[in-house]
C-alpha cells in the first residue's frame, strides 16, 4: 500500500457578515438555502476541489448554522477522509470537524460536509474568528485521499461473492472455540479471572514467541499480563487461521463499530510481542487505510510507530504532522515529539522533501 497523500487547502469567504443577506421590507434578513461557492483549489496530487458554504444553513431546520460541503471537481471518483478547520484571526483553531473516509464522486456529483459552527459565534467579535479588513471566514480543509475506490463502493453496498473455502481453517476455529476443547488443549493461559485454552503445535507454527513462553509449561495456567482478554483472543484467533473481524463499511466506521480502530495499537503491540509479523502489518495497514490520524493523536501515533518499527504508520504520521505542523508546534503535543531527537530529525528531513516533491510534479506537468 502506498503512503497516504495529505493536503491542506485554504478557502476564504470574504465579507462573511453580508453573505446570504436579503433586504425585505426595509429589514436585513439572512436566508437559508443561499449557497456560496469557493474558488477551485488543487491538491498536491493535482485533484480539483471546491467548497460550498451555506452561511445560514441549507434548509429552514438548519437556520443559524453555517454549513460547509467539499466537492471533488476532478474527472475520477475519490475516497477521502476530510477535516474542516475554522481558524481565527489569531491563528488559533476555533473549530475542527473530522469526518471518516467517504466517497466523493467526480465532477461534484456528491460532497462531504455538514454543520460546522453557529453563525452567531462567527459574528461575535469577541471570538476573533473573522479575518482582516474584509471580515473573511477562513476554512482549512485537510484532505486524506484513500486509494481503493472500488473496494469502498463494493463494501459500502454490501456486495459479496461466494467462493468455497478449504474447511481446514473453519475446523481449526471450531477447535479453538469449542466448549469441550479444554480436554484437547495442552496449554492454558490465565488473563485475570479467565482461562483461555490453546495448543502448542499451533502456537509454534504461528506465534513463535508465545510458544516459547509455554514450551516447557505443565498443565498449570500461564499468567498473561499487559494484554486484555479481548486482544489476546484476537491474537489466538489469527494464529488459528481466523480472519480479522469483518470490517464495517468505511462510511460507518467508528471505534464502537470497528474493533480494529478501538484496539489497533494494542493488537500491534501484542503481535510484535509474540512474533506475529503478518498480523502486525495487517493491522497497521488497516489503520492507515481508515485514515485514523488526527491532530490530537498524531504525536502519540508517531512515537508508537517509531517504537514498534511500523514503517507505513510512521510515514503516514510524518505526512499528517507536516500537513498540520502549525497546529502541532503550537500545542502541548509538540512536547511529546521532543522526547526523541532522532525522530525530530527525521521529521525535519521529511518536511524538507515536500517542496522537492511539489517541484518535481510541476516539472513533469503534474
Amino acid at each position: 500500500m502506498p503512503p497516504p497523500t495529505i493536503s491542506t487547502l485554504t478557502f476564504k469567504f470574504d465579507h462573511f457578515p453580508s453573505l446570504g443577506n436579503n433586504i425585505h421590507d426595509d429589514h436585513l434578513t439572512t436566508t437559508t438555502g443561499h449557497r456560496i461557492l469557493s474558488d477551485l483549489k488543487t491538491d498536491i496530487d493535482g485533484n480539483l476541489w471546491r467548497v460550498a458554504m451555506y452561511p445560514n444553513g441549507e434548509r429552514s431546520v438548519d437556520s443559524g448554522i453555517v454549513q460547509l460541503c467539499l466537492y471533488n471537481k476532478g474527472e475520477e471518483h475519490l475516497v477521502a477522509a476530510v477535516s474542516f478547520v475554522v481558524r481565527g484571526s489569531t491563528g488559533r483553531v476555533y473549530y475542527e470537524k473530522p469526518m471518516a473516509p467517504g466517497l466523493l464522486r467526480a465532477r461534484g456529483k456528491s460532497g462531504r460536509g455538514g454543520n460546522i459552527i453557529e453563525r452567531r459565534k462567527i459574528l461575535d467579535r469577541a471570538h476573533e474568528i473573522l479575518v482582516g479588513e474584509h471580515q473573511s471566514l477562513v476554512v482549512e480543509v485537510v484532505i486524506q485521499v484513500c486509494d481503493d475506490v472500488e473496494l469502498y463502493e463494493w463494501v459500502s453496498n454490501g456486495g459479496h461473492y461466494y467462493t468455497p473455502q478449504n474447511p481446514c481453517l473453519k475446523n481449526l476455529m471450531r477447535v479453538l472455540k469449542s466448549p469441550d476443547q479444554e480436554g484437547l488443549a495442552d496449554v492454558h493461559f490465565q488473563l485475570d479471572e479467565e482461562v483461555i485454552h490453546a495448543h502448542k503445535l499451533i502456537l509454534k507454527m504461528n506465534a513463535p514467541e508465545l510458544y516459547l513462553l509455554c514450551e516447557d509449561a505443565d498443565t498449570a495456567p500461564i499468567p498473561i499480563t499487559g494484554i486484555s482478554a479481548d486482544v489476546f483472543r484476537i491474537i489466538l484467533c489469527y494464529a488459528y487461521g481466523g480472519t480479522f473481524p469483518k470490517r464495517e463499511p468505511i462510511k460507518a466506521s467508528s471505534p464502537e463499530k470497528e474493533p480494529i480502530l478501538k484496539l489497533g495499537l494494542q493488537i500491534i503491540e501484542a503481535a510484535d510481542r509474540y512474533g506475529m509479523i503478518e498480523l502486525k502489518i495487517l493491522v497497521e495497514t488497516y489503520l492507515v487505510a481508515y485514515r485514523v490520524m488526527r491532530k490530537h493523536n498524531v504525536a502519540d501515533m508517531l512515537l508508537f510507530a517509531d517504537a514498534k518499527n511500523c514503517a507505513l504508520l510512521k510515514e503516514y504520521a510524518f505526512a499528517y504532522a507536516i500537513s498540520r505542523s502549525r497546529d502541532i508546534i503550537n500545542s502541548e503535543l509538540s512536547a511529546k515529539l521532543k522526547e526523541s531527537n532522532s525522530l525530530l530529525q527525521e521529521l525535519f528531513v521529511a518536511a524538507a522533501e515536500i517542496p522537492e516533491r511539489r517541484a518535481s510534479m510541476v516539472g513533469s506537468g503534474g
